[in-house]
C-alpha cells in the first residue's frame, strides 16, 4: 500500500533540513526548510526536530529517525554551548554568529532571549533515545535550569507571576497584537506564558528521567504555580476565552497630584487585551484550562464565524478587526491565516480534554490543505488562506509542517 501522499512528500523533503557543523556551529542541527541557510532557530528547531521524529515514527523510517535524534541533539546542544554567563540562550544563530538577534549586547534597547521550549525538547529527545541519553541529558538540565532562572528572574511580572516579553521582536507569532507594536516589558503574553508552563513541567520528567524526584517536585511546583497564574490572570469569564494581559498598570497619583488625598488603591494589575487570538487556546495544549474553561474554548474554536475554518483554524477569529490574509514576512503575518502550528496546537489541547470528535475533524481539514498543496503546487508553504486553502506564503516551508503527519490517523 503506497504510503499517505503527506508522509512521502515529508519523508523525500526531511533530508534537506539537515545541516553538518560550521563555524559555531559545532553540532549537526536542523533548519525550517530547504529555503534557509545556516539558521539555528529557537522553537524552529525543537518543531521541526519532534516533527521528524513523528513523521519516522509514522513511516517506519529508522534511519530518518537517527539522523533527526542526532541533528535534534545537536541543535539542542549549541543553544546550550552558547549560554550566556546570564543563563539566557540567544533567539537565533548562523555559523558565524552565536547570537544574531543581539539578545545579550550591552546597553540598548530592551531585548528578548530564546522561547521556553528547550525542556520539551530536551524531553524529547530523551525519551526517544531512552538511556542512552543519561549523560548528555544530566549535563544539559543544568543549564536548562539556568535559562529558565534568566527568564523568572528578569521579564517577571511579580504582581501576577505571569512572564512578560521584553520587546516585540523575535516573540514567534510576530504581529500579535498583544505585544507587536506595544511599550516593552507590557505584554504578559499567553504564548510565553503557556510555553513557559509547558517547559517547567517537561523539566520535571526530566529530572524523573535522572532519577532526581527532589528536583523533579521543584519544577512541578513551579509549572503548578505558572498554570495557577494563567487561570487567575488570563481568563475571562465573560467571554469565555484567555486573554493576554496589559501590565503597564501603575498608580501615578503620588508624583501628579501629590496634594491630594488618596482613595482606593489601585485594584488591579493588569487588563486582559480582548483580541481573540489563536494563542487563547493553548491552555488547552498545556493543559492549565480547567475542564470547565476547556468546555468554553471548545466551543469557540468550533465556530465557524470566528476560529473554525474550510481549511483548519484561522489564527485570528474573523470578528477581529485587524483580520487580514495580507501576505508578510517582516513580520509574518498571524491575523488570519492559518498556520499548520495552530492548528496542530490547538488539535492537541482538544485531544487532551477528550474533545475527539471535534479534533478529528480539525485534523481532517488540516491533513487536506496540505495534501491539497502539495498536490497542487508541489510543497507546503508557511501559511495559508483559511476560506480557499490557498497558499499565501513561503513555498518549501516545513518546519512544524511535519507535525500534521500526527494527525493523519484522526484524519
Amino acid at each position: 500500500m503506497a504510503p499517505h501522499p503527506l508522509i512521502a512528500h515529508f519523508r523525500r523533503a526531511a533530508p534537506a533540513l539537515f545541516r553538518e557543523p560550521a563555524g559555531v556551529l559545532r553540532h549537526p542541527f536542523v533548519v525550517p526548510g530547504s529555503i534557509y541557510g545556516r539558521e539555528l532557530w529557537d522553537w524552529d528547531s525543537y518543531w521541526t526536530t519532534l516533527g521528524m521524529l513523528r513523521l519516522s515514527e509514522a513511516a517506519g523510517d529508522t534511519e530518518l529517525r537517527g539522523r533527526a535524534l542526532r541533528h535534534g541533539r545537536g541543535s539542542l546542544l549549541n543553544f546550550l554551548e552558547h549560554q550566556d554567563p546570564s543563563g539566557g540562550l540567544p533567539i537565533m544563530m548562523r555559523a558565524d554568529n552565536p547570537d544574531v538577534f543581539g539578545c545579550f549586547e550591552p546597553g540598548g534597547p530592551e531585548r528578548n532571549q530564546a522561547k521556553p521550549v528547550f525542556a520539551r525538547f530536551a524531553l524529547a529527545l530523551a525519551e526517544a533515545e531512552g538511556e542512552a541519553a543519561r549523560d548528555w541529558l544530566a549535563e544539559a538540565l543544568p543549564r536548562i535550569e539556568r535559562f529558565h532562572a534568566y527568564w523568572e528572574n528578569r521579564y517577571i511580572h511579580e504582581p501576577t507571576g505571569l512572564l512578560v516579553w521584553g520587546s516585540d521582536v523575535g516573540i514567534g507569532v510576530d504581529n500579535d497584537p498583544s505585544c507587536y507594536a506595544r511599550p516593552p516589558r507590557s505584554s504578559a503574553n499567553l504564548l510565553l506564558n503557556c510555553l513557559h508552563h509547558a517547559d517547567l513541567a517537561a523539566a520535571a520528567r526530566c529530572a524523573r528521567l535522572l532519577g532526581d524526584e527532589k528536583g523533579a517536585a521543584r519544577w512541578s511546583a513551579r509549572a503548578e504555580a505558572s498554570a495557577a497564574a494563567i487561570r487567575r490572570h488570563c481568563w475571562d469569564a465573560r467571554d469565555g476565552f484567555f486573554y493576554s494581559l496589559d501590565v503597564l498598570c501603575a498608580d501615578h497619583r503620588a508624583e501628579l497630584i501629590p496634594w491630594a488625598k488618596p482613595g482606593l488603591p489601585l485594584a488591579w494589575s493588569g487588563l486582559p487585551i480582548r483580541i481573540q487570538l489563536f494563542t487563547g487556546f493553548l491552555p488547552l495544549w498545556c493543559g492549565a484550562a480547567s475542564p470547565e474553561q476547556a468546555t468554553a474554548l471548545r466551543d469557540h474554536a468550533m465556530n465557524p464565524e470566528t476560529f473554525f475554518a474550510p481549511h483548519g483554524l484561522r489564527s485570528l477569529s474573523r470578528r477581529e478587526p485587524m483580520f487580514t490574509l495580507a501576505r508578510s514576512n517582516n513580520p509574518s503575518n498571524w491575523l488570519g491565516p492559518v498556520w499548520i502550528l495552530a492548528s496542530h496546537l490547538v488539535w492537541c489541547g482538544l485531544l487532551r480534554y477528550g474533545f475527539k470528535a471535534e479534533a478529528d475533524e480539525l485534523a481532517h481539514r488540516t491533513v487536506e490543505l496540505l495534501a491539497d498543496g502539495i498536490a497542487r503546487h508541489g510543497d507546503t508553504h508557511e501559511a495559508y488562506d483559511p476560506e480557499i486553502g490557498a497558499p499565501i506564503m513561503n513555498k518549501g516551508f516545513l518546519s512544524w509542517n511535519i507535525l500534521a503527519c500526527e494527525m493523519l490517523a484522526a484524519s
